[in-house]
């Protein structure tokens, strides 16, 4: 299954459990080998990623790796445990501020210089790996197995998954041949240019982890933890009339404080994630579309209307999240005319 925080160091957050090696050459202007047609690539790529999900989840492994985007470079780490009492993770920075993640099953604590409340579901939602529901018939991808090469001294199995559209990016996985993990991934635009690379020097499949190997480094830097927030049943009062092709609700959550509610939406694809937060403001404002931004491949989307602020953010393209939260209303006071999803020919627009 499944497991993936904006402000500077989203960037690192980004990287928190999918790992990898970096080879010589761009891969995706590579061509693919294996003349097989989508249904079989589709079967085996389904094969590897559920293998991957398995390794990366139940293995115990640590390793160093390389995460580039933007022309910058970090340096990171990360232990993982899994035993009969769950998982544990650490995630840490080897250099510029120190900075790290932790996870205790489905506790995740953030340690940085800056922070902010959403720093524990968006670590939440970045750590996720693809879904069943990427490869269904209706995917906006396709598949293709590529060339085996060595990463990180580790055979490896490249996949190639292609965005049909232009509400989503590309990627590419490279993952080791004899248990699944992942050991590169590359992102793409529409364009096949690189968004991000994340580069695995070193890895040690099966290591021998004890409780020191998940101490707390940087204990005296805690903040508050990330505001807690429970899964919802019930249908969202709010919606968006428009979403890409592909994309359902898969989270809806809800914070427990009345007095400072935040709401949470989770829309997915399988591979692609748009998180699109709601927080009531005291003082009602005129509608206002703010600026975009970004943090290395995430982009965020904000906006303002009818007394709530309303944030749209994930490795997506900016198009997509001006379309899901540009579009978000409040069912309970406006329906309107029709609610539908988009397919890739409004893309091309």
């Amino acid at each position: 299954m499944i497991k993936r925080i904006p402000n500077g160091w989203l960037l690192l957050i980004c990287v928190a459990s999918v790992w990898l090696a970096q080879t010589p050459t761009d891969s995706f202007a590579q061509p693919s080998t294996p003349e097989k047609n989508q249904d079989q690539q589709r079967e085996e790529a389904r094969r590897w990623l559920e293998r991957m999900a398995l390794a990366m989840e139940h293995l115990n492994y640590r390793g160093t790796f390389v995460y580039s985007h933007s022309g910058r470079l970090q340096s990171l780490a990360v232990v993982h445990l899994h035993s009969s009492s769950g998982v544990r993770e650490r995630l840490y920075s080897l250099d510029g501020d120190a900075r790290e993640v932790r996870r205790n099953n489905n506790l995740v604590h953030a340690v940085a210089p800056e922070q902010d409340h959403y720093s524990q579901m968006n670590y939440q939602q970045f750590t996720r790996l693809p879904s069943s529901e990427l490869l269904k018939q209706k995917s906006r991808y396709s598949f293709q197995l590529g060339h085996k090469h060595r990463i990180a001294s580790l055979p490896a199995q490249q996949i190639r998954i292609e965005a049909k559209d232009g509400f989503r990016y590309g990627y590419e996985f490279w993952l080791e041949e004899r248990t699944g993990m992942l050991l590169k991934q590359v992102m793409v635009d529409e364009n096949q240019q690189v968004l991000e690379k994340l580069v695995f020097t070193n890895i040690e499949l099966g290591a021998e982890i004890d409780d020191k190997d998940l101490n707390e480094a940087i204990t005296d830097q805690m903040g508050k933890p990330a505001k807690q927030l429970a899964n919802v049943n019930s249908q969202p009062r709010w919606r968006p009339a428009q979403l890409p092709s592909g994309f359902e609700l898969q989270v809806h959550q809800q914070s427990e404080d009345d007095d400072d509610t935040l709401e949470h939406l989770l829309y997915s694809d399988g591979l692609a994630h748009v998180s699109v937060y709601l927080e009531p403001q005291e003082i009602a404002t005129v509608d206002t579309e703010y600026p975009a931004t970004s943090y290395g491949v995430v982009n965020i989307y904000s906006r303002s209307m009818s007394g709530m602020h309303i944030t749209a953010m994930g490795a997506v393209p900016y198009r997509t999240l001006h379309l899901i939260g540009g579009s978000m209303y409040d069912s309970s006071h406006l329906k309107p005319s029709h609610e539908e999803q988009l397919d890739s020919a409004s893309s091309k627009q």
